[in-house]
């Protein structure tokens, strides 16, 4: 068919063909070219313009306005057209005179069509944004490549005397010269778009985004990053900003949405009170399916140019095939080994770039995914309800994020690994089967024939797919590991996205009317926090406020007061009944939620900021006195959970954020139970109460000071779960019933005009008193970024984790491996050149060669082994460690560090030396001895190869060193940039409740978002730019050295009088390996990169193995006598300290003593150092001077241990761990199931106990979240009564909460016959 096009011409004309079946000499006509070259070109280019089109259908409309490098490309494209069309005319004027071949009329056409879309497809792009298209580039090469064909057989071939000859050769000029033309402008940038020229200045955007398509594939445009990194030390200000397409808020919705189908194609249901109702559901949700269907083009481009990366693979056995059958063979002509050293060379920088395309995707996809859950992960996280929760723990969520979802961005490369290595396997397979097989079989039939003999060709073209098979054998066990780990991962994801979301059609929330007559109305209700299996409920809720009521909730410990506002903002499962809630509402919670920020926006919490209005807030909440101690005022920054404020002052910027956000609605849990009695009156008079700030809002206040009981327009008395009475204070005083007892069990005893005096006096005092951060302004600094290159004792620890003897032994087998690999070519290259096999027979030399493998084998088995087992050991090691060593730290440390960073060194970091190191090793090995073992190999068979070796290692040693100086900053950054993400969403877990009443979570999401992509940001660059820009110069580097290797053995055969002879076999074995040097290169360099950036986790993990420590636990030569304290006596000599050097003195001076059995109370304003020198006997922190005795002993000079297992402290905020209510009473197991029992009765919490199914056996989630804050504080106190030491510290926030427990308190300790202080 193709013959006809050409006739009366001929498509191709063949002269003759070589010995052993090479093609001599091919005519290739102007037919061929015009057609089968010109309609390949053309048909790519539809290929790709179509895909191009599908592609930006749906995207943003970006103007960009049409300029001289726009119409300077049209215009060519019209020129070209109407060349094509002289062409078509003309054919159309010769063919009446003359008989001329059917493609003169047929090419013109192809070509004008192709030239209509490059058109249509510069000015699509240019309309939808896109800058640096690639289909017409590729076009341009494609025709310049076809022209420059066609030009070379005009040149050498037809001879011009036609006059229609003549007419086609000046419209094939006119051609050739748009063709080159289109190709230079290529590369000129495109220019910015009228929306990047008016874009906020602080946004910088990446290089990459206005770069040429020659940049962008050969990511020449991160030249100025990696000059900065390799020169100075980089910042996060150095780095761009990430793509709009990458965005997590762009990237979680695509998952999202498709999540969302599946779900509901599941039938599952995750809706609170619908998921164990559940009926219809047909199968679990598939994250997998979700992701592909998501990321779907993304992960079919990839899987393209994978499909055309392994498909390049084939092409260097065909190329070695003919190579050493023209060295074999002698009438070949000179020049096809020169065309053929260029078709290698051209075809390496092919293969490089493509597979730099599908690493970029591979990659790039992988980081959208990984940005997308974590983002969802996240949004999960904010509509969870409470008992969703509590089956688990924050590091468990954390892990998620930083483990999980990290797994299923690392997916996709192994992805591929697995659809593609079995193919990849099977056509090798198929190829060695008609080289290698057939052979063998031969061997057996004719066994002692002498005629028949294994030549190079076929050996080396058999190593050469060998080669190629080598990689995937090598990988898919691995990906088959990394498959099973990232199933395991996707499960935990799925898991947890389908878990219970808060219902909110619950709550009918409504606009705030003051004509309505309740603003809350609760009818019918029965709440639990599960279902109705669940041991606590609220039930028969009848309850109704009325717009400006102030209403009071009362009741036992443990009666539901919390989870009755709980109820309110919906954070309990409501089974029955109906709840209106109309208007914003602002929540202060029991336990106060504080920002880790400035005081300022913890108070302002996103609300534009109002000076008069924000002062009258600080005034009302009496945060005026404690803003002047603070050193930044109210922009001192708070830690975490407000680690550097006390009780009092947290609850108060709680209560003041609530103030200042002048909702319509307030819901206070109790926020006077952390603040002194005349501060509690000061806030009641001048916020709360008829006469303040908020006497025209609706105040639902949960207390237990019953001061100010009578005040309030209505009293709700709670027990048991339910609403025991409802009433204002005189008709529940004339009821007397519970309501009566509370007042009696509450009230404050009567003070003399005199007292109340004083006390108010010292409540209008403003002396500086002294608080444990008066010099800083900021608690937590930037985290740490180590500077130059991973230092040599970050090395050694690793080695020495890992044992030398270890270490040694992997670098011996390695050497071994390596050494066994090349005697197996050499062998083959002396097996192939034997003239007989008189010596040794076919058996014999595939015996000896079978040895040898069978040898090396075992050494590269070996060497893994012992890499990965020493990997575990090190991993466990520095994760013992690590843990051991921040236990043992100072509490100035915890004060300083965020729990996110902590928490990032035990994930990512450990994760790094569980998983990442032990492979890194094992590749830079593979590939270090690799490539030194080719080198050898290539200088061996051709020396004049060595005059190469010098340049090309010069300029691989600085390519090195820009990389590995900007790669390993970029790793620390990433590195850093990790943490803000986890503190933020510890943060966000700790606030949920607040975050969901006062409806921010939009905010705290944005938030988020821009914390991951600051990560995703470094991350790209770290992860993939570099080492795009890396392989790109190391496998040009590898390119010219097959070049020149291919050159050298093309010469040797040519000239072998100048270069030496050159032996058929060395030279297979030369140019096999040098075929394999451009990836063991980009290998080298890339992972010893990668062995230093995941030393930096090592680095990392140093620095906290290497934490100060406190002091001994045991002092062996200074042990107190095991009957001590006797007494219990406390003596203080002018004792000092402070809580961290810089800092000044909170405790000056101390001198006082105490007698044993003493009690004794310790009060004072908020800063004053009440938890100083409670904290200063366990020896939290230490002395600066003077001493503190203990029966006389002096306690700096024993052991920790031994001072520690003497005293007993009830903390000032209940802590309870995750496990069981025993654990929680007794860690050691020291007591007997009688003494607890003896204990909890005591503590009054032995019936609720019974309640439970499980008694001790019951399960406390993280923080003691199934429990109410006053049951933690009894736990605290029966935890207290078991452990029978003569010194008790009971450390409550005021001596208010120590009157609401002092019966119970002083009962315990008399009952129990201790001595506390």
């Amino acid at each position: 068919m193709v013959d006809q096009l050409c006739k009366p011409g001929f498509f191709w004309e063949i002269e003759s063909f070589g010995q052993n079946g090479t093609l001599t000499a091919t005519i290739i006509t102007l037919c061929f070219e015009d057609t089968v070259i010109l309609y390949g070109v053309c048909l790519f280019f539809w290929i790709l313009a179509s895909v191009n089109f599908l592609c930006r259908k749906n995207r943003e409309f970006i103007h960009i306005p049409f300029n001289l490098l726009l119409v300077t490309k049209l215009v060519l494209c019209f020129v070209i057209t109407l060349v094509t069309l002289s062409d078509f005319i003309y054919a159309i004027i010769v063919v009446k005179k003359n008989t001329i071949a059917s493609y003169f009329f047929i090419s013109p056409f192809v070509m004008a069509f192709t030239m209509v879309i490059v058109i249509l497809l510069l000015i699509s792009d240019y309309k939808k944004g896109v800058r640096s298209s690639g289909p017409p580039v590729i076009l341009w090469v494609g025709l310049v490549a076809y022209a420059s064909i066609k030009l070379w057989s005009i040149l050498t071939k037809l001879p011009v005397k036609e006059n229609v000859k003549l007419f086609f050769l000046i419209t094939f000029a006119l051609e050739y010269f748009c063709f080159l033309l289109q190709l230079l402008l290529s590369f000129i940038p495109e220019p910015k778009s009228i929306d990047d020229i008016n874009e906020n200045p602080v946004y910088r955007p990446s290089p990459e985004k206005y770069a040429s398509f020659f940049s962008l594939v050969t990511w020449w445009w991160l030249k100025l990053l990696i000059w900065k990194g390799s020169h100075k030390v980089l910042t996060h200000d150095d780095l761009y900003d990430i793509n709009h397409e990458d965005k997590s808020e762009v990237t979680s919705l695509r998952f999202q949405k498709e999540w969302g189908k599946e779900v509901k194609r599941s039938g599952l249901l995750s809706v609170q009170g619908q998921k164990n109702n559940q009926t219809s559901k047909t199968r679990e949700p598939s994250l997998f399916l979700a992701l592909f269907r998501a990321y779907a083009l993304d992960i079919i481009t990839g899987g393209f140019y994978k499909m055309c990366y392994d498909a390049l693979f084939y092409v260097n056995p065909l190329l070695l095939r003919m190579m050493l059958a023209y060295i074999n063979d002698k009438d070949q002509p000179p020049w096809i080994g020169y065309i053929f050293t260029v078709v290698m060379f051209l075809v390496a920088l092919l293969h490089t770039i493509i597979n730099q395309q599908y690493q970029n995707i591979t990659i790039v996809t992988g980081m959208r995914i990984r940005s997308g859950l974590i983002a969802t992960i996240y949004n999960k996280s904010l509509v969870l309800t409470r008992k969703a929760y509590q089956s688990r723990t924050i590091g468990e969520m954390i892990n998620l994020m930083s483990i999980d979802a990290n797994r299923l961005m690392e997916l996709w490369h192994f992805f591929y690994l697995m659809c593609f290595s079995p193919l990849r396997i099977i056509v090798v397979l198929v190829g060695l089967y008609w080289i290698i097989i057939a052979t063998l079989f031969a061997c057996l039939l004719i066994n002692y024939n002498s005629d028949y003999n294994i030549t190079a060709v076929k050996i080396f073209v058999a190593i050469s797919l060998f080669d190629i098979l080598r990689l995937p054998l090598y990988h898919l066990p691995m990906a088959l590991g990394y498959m099973v780990q990232a199933n395991i991962s996707q499960k935990r994801i799925c898991s947890f996205l389908t878990e219970e979301e808060l219902n909110s059609e619950f709550n009918n929330k409504e606009d705030y009317d003051e004509s309505h007559d309740n603003a809350v109305s609760i009818t019918g209700g029965l709440f639990s926090w599960g279902d109705e299996r669940d041991e606590f409920l609220l039930s028969n809720i009848e309850l109704s406020i009325k717009p400006g009521e102030l209403v009071a909730v009362v009741g036992p410990v443990g009666s539901g007061k919390s989870a009755l506002i709980s109820a309110i903002i919906g954070e309990m499962n409501k089974l029955k009944g109906s709840v209106v809630l109309r208007g914003r509402v602002a929540y202060v919670p029991q336990i106060a939620w504080i920002l880790n920020d400035t005081v300022k926006n913890n108070i302002t919490f996103g609300k534009r900021f109002n000076s008069n209005f924000y002062n009258e807030v600080l005034k009302a909440c009496t945060l005026e006195a404690d803003l002047e101690i603070l050193p930044g005022g109210d922009m001192t920054e708070i830690g975490e959970k407000g680690i550097n404020l006390s009780g009092g002052q947290k609850q108060r910027v709680s209560l003041a954020r609530a103030v200042y956000q002048e909702s319509d609605v307030y819901l206070l849990d109790d926020p006077l139970s952390a603040v002194d009695s005349h501060v509690g009156k000061h806030i009641f008079d001048n916020v709360i109460g008829p006469e303040g700030l908020l006497k025209n809002k609706v105040r639902f206040l949960v207390t237990h000071d019953v001061r100010f009981l009578s005040q309030c327009n209505k009293i709700v008395v709670m027990n048991n779960g339910s609403i025991d009475e409802v009433g204002n204070y005189s008709e529940l005083l004339e009821c007397n019933e519970l309501f009566s007892e509370i007042l009696k069990k509450y009230r404050p005893t009567d003070r003399s005009d005199e007292e109340k005096q004083d006390i108010e006096s010292l409540a209008k005092q403003s002396t500086s008193v002294s608080n444990k951060n008066t010099k800083e302004t900021i608690i937590y600094c930037d985290e740490e970024i180590q500077i130059g290159i991973v230092k040599m004792s970050v090395i050694f620890t690793y080695i020495n984790s890992y044992t030398f003897t270890m270490f040694f032994v992997v670098m011996v087998l390695s050497s071994l491996s390596t050494g066994g690999y090349v005697g197996q070519l050499l062998w083959l290259a002396h097996w192939s050149n034997e003239k007989s096999t008189n010596n040794l027979t076919h058996f014999a030399n595939l015996g000896i060669y079978a040895t040898i493998g069978i040898v090396q084998s075992m050494c590269t088995s070996f060497t893994f082994l012992a890499i990965a087992s020493g990997a575990i050991k090190a991993s466990r090691k520095f994760h013992n460690g690590m843990l051991h060593s921040i236990i043992r730290s100072p509490m100035s440390f915890f004060d300083t560090t965020p729990l996110g960073r902590l928490v990032n060194r035990f994930s990512k970091d450990i994760q790094v030396t569980d998983e990442k190191i032990n492979i890194a090793l094992q590749k830079i090995l593979l590939s270090l001895f690799s490539t030194t073992g080719t080198i050898i190999s290539i200088s061996v068979v051709s020396p004049w190869f060595l005059i190469v070796v010098v340049p090309i290692t010069i300029v691989y040693l600085i390519v090195q060193r820009f990389y590995i100086s900007t790669s390993r900053q970029l790793k620390r950054l990433e590195a850093t940039s990790r943490s803000p993400i986890y503190s933020h969403f510890k943060e966000s877990i700790d606030g949920i409740s607040s975050i969901r009443a006062y409806n921010v979570a939009e905010r705290f999401r944005i938030q988020f978002e821009f914390y991951v992509d600051s990560n995703q940001a470094v991350l790209y660059f770290s992860e993939n730019a570099i080492i795009r820009w890396l392989s790109i110069q190391v496998d040009f580097i590898g390119a010219i050295i097959l070049f020149f290797a291919a050159l050298f053995v093309t010469l040797q055969r040519n000239y072998p009088h100048i270069f030496g002879l050159i032996d058929p076999g060395l030279a297979g074995m030369s140019l096999s390996q040098a075929f394999m040097v451009t990836l063991y290169l980009s290998m080298t360099v890339r992972t010893l990169s990668d062995l230093e950036s995941s030393l930096v986790s090592v680095e990392r993990i140093k620095e906290y193995l290497d934490l100060p420590s406190e002091a001994p636990e045991i002092i062996h030569d200074n042990r107190p006598d095991p009957n001590w304290p006797e007494d219990g006596s406390i003596q203080f000599n002018k004792y000092a300290t402070r809580y961290r050097p810089g800092l000044d003195l909170v405790l000056k001076n101390i001198s006082c003593y105490i007698p044993g059995g003493q009690k004794v109370g310790i009060v004072g304003r908020t800063g004053a150092g009440k938890s100083s020198l409670t904290i200063s006997l366990f020896r939290i922190i230490e002395a600066d001077k003077g001493s503190i005795s203990i029966d006389g002993i002096d306690i700096s000079m024993i052991g920790l241990s031994d001072l520690r297992s003497q005293l007993t402290i009830i903390p000032q905020d209940p802590l309870l761990f995750s496990g069981t209510l025993r654990f929680n009473l007794d860690p050691f197991n020291t007591c007997t199931d009688d003494e607890i029992w003896r204990a909890l009765h005591n503590a009054h919490l032995s019936a609720h106990v019974q309640g439970l199914s499980k008694g001790l056996d019951h399960i406390v989630t993280e923080g003691g979240e199934n429990l109410s804050v006053g049951e933690c504080q009894l736990m605290c106190l029966a935890r207290a009564l078991l452990r029978k030491t003569k010194i008790l510290i009971a450390e409550f926030d005021t001596p208010k909460k120590l009157l609401e427990l002092q019966g119970l308190f002083y009962r315990l300790v008399t009952d129990a016959g201790l001595r506390h202080d």
